[in-house]
């Protein structure tokens, strides 16, 4: 391994196995080195998160891409760690590690990683152990060694410690490459590439100077089983109501509280202020399209009401996990309150999203027989009891299990940025919003300022990880973040664009303020960040436990 500290010519940079040696990382034993020129066609990459649009393909021609796989000795796995080296000229001595997403650890020959080496950094990214994009996101092949028995090594792969070795090779790949490692290294996930993000911080605070954590799978143990509640609301209630019933319900919430903010424009940025029951429109006709109409019903307006009240138990009314904000759509891609309806009969049927079944089958329950229909209320409400222990503390970004402790991040000067849409129609923005006010929690009782080194920011309109045509979307966050890390400058907002549309299409921007400030549209001004009074300087925020 060279330890040069200047920076090889492009000439003398060649993409092949032998320019990099393994890196001597303890624990770690090495299967097989492959480097080739990065093979890149427009389209080619999984082209999910807004971020991929960032991509300059004329810059990708001299990109290297180098993985390696290796092994735990003893452990029976085989991780692949793929690294993107731009050229010598164009490389800004950055490391940017991306994290995964559901049950993927991360996103090899992802648009994220692409996009951000096509800028000029070295991107780096692991499969953990198991080839698993987002969209097969069953856990079958690893997650038990046998019925009973959780695949220990797999687990720690996907918690972190595969995303910590990504980073560590990341490193020592740039050196053998250009002759200097990177000067600053930078993680940048979401969901749980997101809870990654935390959990970087926690476990392994010396290898990053700055963390972009957004709309983290923080609690990830409540957090799936919450995915499933509205679907065991529609199971006790034998109700299975259409898409169009529940979006009516939220496009009337959408009319009574648009305007909360000072301006009418599709979007509820202050959910928590909105004055807006479902019952209040149960038997008003909403169109389903192809000429058909359906009547609110009373089932659909209680299905919606328990979603934005949260995981409540029937019998001890304790609040088991948030609900979602008004304004977060319960029938979109990943959304939690999907049904099915056969174009015949018109019969619908639940539609849970698809990260549940496999927590509970293979991580809780550990049995890959078992039938989710088979869950009474009880049972639903049982499973919150079930995380094994082995679990407390081994994700990271938990509140109800371990202190949300970052002491040792704030103590080495490192910054972390996250932000989360308003409108996640996957994991509440009330989830990331509690596990920050947490963590302000146990710092101010050290007499620490969080904003220091921690900033939580909310987007109106965005969604999870995304955002629909038109609305907001903090697609430079990771800018901000390199400016705070190098330059000092402590953002106060992130700036947004509106996806999709043109820069005269998308009117003035909404800043993400910085929590818990809200954008406010005033005439002249446009949207200031600031803390909301109703009418009066009387705050009618509207309380969960009203609803």
């Amino acid at each position: 391994m060279t330890n040069t500290n200047t920076t090889k010519d492009q000439s003398s940079a060649s993409c092949s196995p032998d320019t990099f040696s393994f890196p001597a990382i303890f624990g770690t034993e090495l299967i097989s080195i492959t480097a080739q020129p990065l093979q890149y066609q427009e389209g080619s990459s999984s082209a999910f998160f807004p971020e991929g649009g960032l991509v300059q393909p004329e810059a990708l021609d001299s990109v290297c891409n180098l993985t390696l796989t290796y092994t735990h000795p003893g452990q029976n796995d085989a991780v692949n760690t793929q690294v993107l080296l731009p050229g010598t000229p164009t490389w800004n001595h950055r490391l940017l590690t991306v994290g995964g997403g559901g049950y993927a650890v991360g996103y090899p020959d992802g648009d994220v990683m692409i996009a951000f080496a096509s800028r000029g950094y070295t991107t780096a990214t692991t499969d953990g152990g198991h080839a698993m994009n987002l969209f097969q996101a069953h856990p079958a092949e690893w997650a038990l060694v046998s019925p009973g028995n959780h695949d220990q090594a797999q687990l720690l792969n996907w918690a972190y410690r595969a995303p910590i070795e990504a980073a560590k090779f990341g490193k020592l790949a740039a050196e053998s490459y250009y002759g200097t490692r990177p000067k600053r290294t930078y993680w940048s996930g979401c969901s749980t590439g997101g809870r990654q993000g935390i959990a970087m911080a926690q476990k392994a605070p010396q290898e990053f100077d700055g963390i972009l954590a957004s709309c983290p799978a923080t609690n990830v143990d409540r957090l799936v089983l919450s995915m499933y509640w509205p679907q065991q609301v529609m199971k006790n209630k034998d109700a299975y109501p259409p898409a169009c019933e529940l979006d009516g319900i939220q496009d009337a919430a959408l009319a009574a509280c648009d305007g909360l903010d000072g301006i009418e424009d599709g979007i509820i940025a202050l959910p928590d202020h909105c004055d807006f029951h479902p019952s209040e429109v149960v038997g008003r006709e909403v169109n389903c399209g192809d000429g058909t109409t359906r009547i609110i019903s009373r089932d659909a307006a209680d299905i919606v009401e328990a979603a934005w009240r949260g995981v409540v138990d029937d019998e001890t009314g304790e609040l088991r996990a948030e609900g979602m904000p008004v304004g977060a759509r319960l029938t979109s891609f990943f959304s939690t309150a999907r049904t099915t309806c056969d174009e015949e009969s018109g019969e619908c049927k639940g539609d849970p999203i698809w990260l549940v079944d496999p927590w509970v089958r293979f991580f809780l329950k550990r049995d890959p027989h078992f039938d989710m229909s088979s869950l009474t209320g009880s049972d639903y409400f049982a499973l919150f009891e079930e995380t094994p222990a082995e679990f407390r503390g081994l994700f990271g970004a938990n509140t109800h299990d371990v202190p949300p402790s970052l002491g040792r991040f704030r103590k080495s000067g490192a910054k972390m940025i996250t932000w989360h849409g308003v409108d996640d129609q996957t994991i509440s923005v009330r989830e990331g919003r509690a596990f920050y006010d947490a963590v302000v929690a146990w710092d101010a009782a050290r007499g620490v300022d969080t904003k220091d080194y921690y900033r939580y920011f909310e987007v109106p309109g965005a969604s999870h990880c995304s955002a629909p045509l038109g609305k907001p979307f903090p697609l430079h966050a990771l800018d901000a973040l390199v400016k705070w890390v190098e330059e000092g400058i402590v953002p106060e907002f992130l700036e947004t664009v509106r996806l999709g549309v043109t820069e005269e299409e998308s009117g003035p921007m909404m800043p993400a303020c910085l929590y818990p400030e809200l954008p406010l549209w005033e005439e002249g001004r446009g949207f200031i960040c600031k803390t909301y009074k109703a009418s009066g300087n009387e705050d009618k925020a509207q309380k969960r436990d009203e609803l």
